[in-house]
């Protein structure tokens, strides 16, 4: 049995030492292509904020029994105001982005594309949430996500004042 095993490992060396030319150009070719593919794809940056939302400190007796279902809610309304129209054309005004794009296209479709490129997702805990911005500009992007978080935590600070001319 080990003697079959010896020939025929015998005979796969002498197969690779045979087409080594072959085997080579094909290593050289599927690395080529590989280049040429990774070279000819536009690059796409992407910049993550992480905020932390906290509570006023109030009176725990007032407090709903389901803060997390409550904070989600908060973030979401605050989602609704910081990608809404007006916000988004403020961003981008005090930006300067897409300054070519707005001689061709109209607001409502930049700022349709800019919103495509923005992700607000729930991070581990109930509290903490990340803005993440994809775009083709890496200083573009980092100064919109860094934008994005700022108005975040704006509209928060109009939210708690409104909250607390309430209570």
């Amino acid at each position: 049995m080990e003697i079959k095993q010896i020939h025929q490992i015998r005979k796969y060396v002498d197969i690779v030492i045979r087409r080594k030319a072959l085997i080579a150009g094909f290593i050289l070719l599927g690395a080529a292509v590989g280049l040429a593919f990774y070279l000819s794809q536009p690059k796409i940056y992407r910049a993550t904020t992480l905020l932390s939302y906290q509570q006023q400190k109030i009176n725990p007796a007032r407090m709903s029994p389901d803060e997390q279902a409550r904070i989600r809610d908060i973030v979401s309304t605050l989602t609704q105001i910081v990608t809404s129209n007006s916000s988004l054309e403020r961003i981008i005004d005090s930006l300067g982005m897409h300054q070519e794009a707005k001689q061709v296209f109209p607001i409502e479709d930049i700022i349709a594309k800019v919103r495509s490129n923005i992700e607000i997702t729930p991070a581990g805990r109930g509290d903490t949430f990340s803005i993440t911005y994809t775009g083709s500009q890496p200083k573009e992007v980092a100064r919109v996500a860094n934008a994005i978080a700022s108005k975040f935590i704006e509209e928060n600070m109009k939210y708690r004042e409104e909250k607390a001319s309430e209570t």
